[in-house]
């Protein structure tokens, strides 16, 4: 018996290997099965597009420094921390007395405006900095072909 055992156990090995590439071949026709081979050649793998755009971005980020720093620094600027519920500047006077009264008198009251200072402030650092950002556009293939 020792001398068919070795034949018989490659044999049954053999018949599995070949059932199982079978199965896989049916897997791969088959329209249901992960393995089919529509899917496997057109769909793209999870995390596949994801990693394409970094790379893509990475590329670009190493053949334009400038963007990426024109990026940051714009990044920078608008999230830029902004006090959201300051004291609102206080504009008084000091009443000597007499004909219209004594003591300290508000000239000008800023507490309506306090809640929307942050907006106002941005949009004042965005209209001072877009002279400054349309010049260097003007200004940039001469800083480019240098």
């Amino acid at each position: 018996m020792g001398l068919l055992a070795n034949p018989i156990n490659e044999l049954g090995q053999g018949f599995n290997s070949f059932v199982s590439t079978i199965g896989q071949i049916i897997n791969y026709i088959n329209p249901w099965h992960d393995d089919f081979f529509l899917k496997v050649a057109l769909v793209p793998s999870e995390g596949f597009l994801e990693e394409y755009v970094t790379d893509i971005k990475v590329m670009f980020d190493g053949k334009f420094t400038f963007i990426s720093d024109l990026r940051d620094f714009l990044g920078n600027l608008f999230d830029a921390v902004v006090d959201p519920d300051p004291n609102p500047p206080e504009f008084e006077i000091n009443l000597p007395g007499g004909k219209w009264g004594q003591g300290k008198v508000q000239i000008i009251d800023f507490s309506m405006f306090a809640r929307y200072r942050p907006f106002i402030l941005n949009f004042f650092r965005v209209l001072l900095w877009i002279p400054f950002l349309m010049k260097l556009y003007r200004r940039l293939p001469e800083l480019i072909y240098q």
